[in-house]
């Protein structure tokens, strides 16, 4: 997103043309003269860009790729080091739609020939700088979930905002030099998701504002607050630190399937550790042996997947990791092709062909993290920040999942449903 410094009568024409256009559809050779094209090129590319408003100038959205450096960091502090963030902006109401193509063109041109820029320089000192750190990339719609939080507090990506993304391409050990850059970019906040982020992000920095997305992790038992209410030191945001949920996906398989007698479970022995204890409570009180396997890793969730069905399990639950959520796709199609029904936390597990899925929303847990990022940015302080928990559960089962594993879910758990997949 670059922006451009207009003149007062382009950005009055500009409020004037509507809804945001395409300035290849607008140029038009035959009536604009050839100054006019070569101005908007000049700051535009060749490519169609759409032009949108925002309060500091005309933002032009390009239909190039986003640039990396050679070894693969951002360049110029704002691009994804492996993701590029999408860029939107909302339509005007009421806007009108029309208006006389010379006028728009001619105040449009006025104002980029009256402050040229270099190009693709940013107005980057007029702009916060949100850095997000994960394990892997942000998949979009979250992120989306992500910009509407922040959009609460009025803070827009590309107008009031510049997003810097890093993620360690799946290798958690590379998180804190991913950290380390984010302060060395002056991040005025960091949204770090995911235990090991989260704690590569508190490692890096003691000031900066952290605003996190784990759900496995207690944040007082590793000293991020001194309670919940009032964290006081550089961390918030949402965190979930409920091992019985757990045990509650196992006695979804045992109404699933009654005669259920044994069960993988595959995590993270150290960062799964309350969940595997719960769960293994939970399996003594209805009779259910259990299996565990190691899943830090894609290979090891794999490897995990692979060995359950020797190892005599019925099925198998995987304990919540953001690898779990990247992963899911995979584990699905695993489950269905050895016929081993899979409970995991995400509802976009059950999406992704798992059979059932209980736990917090997600989407709506990234909205929230956007929502203190904001808050944050307005000059709140973390520490007065009260860590939430997800409060909203969903339930989801995937029929056409139990029809190919030949499970009859009981109807009356498809009425408890939040979802059915069919």
């Amino acid at each position: 997103m670059i922006s451009l410094p207009v003149s007062a009568p382009a950005l009055e024409a500009l409020h004037r043309v509507g809804p945001p256009a395409r300035v290849a559809r607008v140029l038009d050779p035959e009536r604009h003269g050839p100054h006019v094209r070569a101005a908007l090129r000049a700051r535009l590319g060749r490519e169609a860009a759409a032009v949108l408003v925002s309060p500091v100038g005309i933002g032009v959205g390009s239909a190039r790729p986003y640039a990396t450096k050679s070894d693969g960091r951002h360049c110029d502090g704002v691009r994804s080091s492996r993701w590029p963030p999408p860029t939107s902006a909302p339509h005007a109401a009421g806007w009108r739609t029309q208006m006389e193509r010379r006028t728009f063109l001619g105040a449009l041109a006025s104002g980029l020939l009256a402050a040229p820029l270099a190009a693709g320089a940013q107005t980057a000192a007029k702009k916060v700088r949100v850095g997000m750190l994960g394990s892997n990339p942000i998949p979009p719609f979250l992120y989306e979930m992500f910009k509407e939080g922040l959009a609460q507090l009025g803070y827009i990506e590309g107008h009031q905002v510049q997003t810097v993304q890093l993620d360690s391409g799946g290798v958690p050990a590379r998180l804190p030099a991913g950290a380390a850059e984010l302060v060395r970019a002056r991040a005025d906040v960091i949204c770090a998701r995911g235990p090991v982020a989260v704690d590569a992000a508190v490692q890096a920095s003691k000031t900066i504002p952290i605003v996190a997305i784990d759900l496995e992790s207690d944040p007082i038992a590793l000293g991020y607050a001194k309670t919940l209410a009032r964290p006081g030191g550089n961390v918030t945001g949402v965190f979930l630190d409920l091992p019985e949920l757990s045990a509650k996906q196992l006695q979804l398989f045992r109404e699933i399937a009654p005669g259920l007698s044994r069960v993988a479970l595959v995590g993270d022995s150290t960062g799964n550790a309350a969940q595997f204890r719960a769960t293994e409570r939970a399996a003594q009180t209805l009779g259910i042996q259990v299996q565990m396997f190691e899943g830090r890793t894609a290979a090891e969730l794999d490897a995990a997947m692979e060995a359950a069905p020797r190892s005599g399990v019925g099925a198998v639950l995987i304990f919540s990791a953001p690898i779990v959520f990247d992963q899911r796709a995979r584990i699905a199609a695993l489950g269905r092709e050895k016929r081993l029904p899979t409970v995991s936390l995400f509802t976009e597990f059950a999406e992704a062909g798992g059979l059932p899925t209980y736990g917090p929303s997600l989407r709506e847990s990234f909205r929230r993290s956007g929502v203190f990022a904001g808050k944050v940015l307005s000059g709140a302080k973390p520490g007065d920040l009260p860590i939430e928990r997800p409060e909203k559960f969903e339930l989801v089962i995937n029929l056409k999942t139990a029809k190919a594993l030949g499970l009859t879910i009981p109807p009356a758990l498809l009425q408890r449903a939040d979802q059915v997949i069919e």
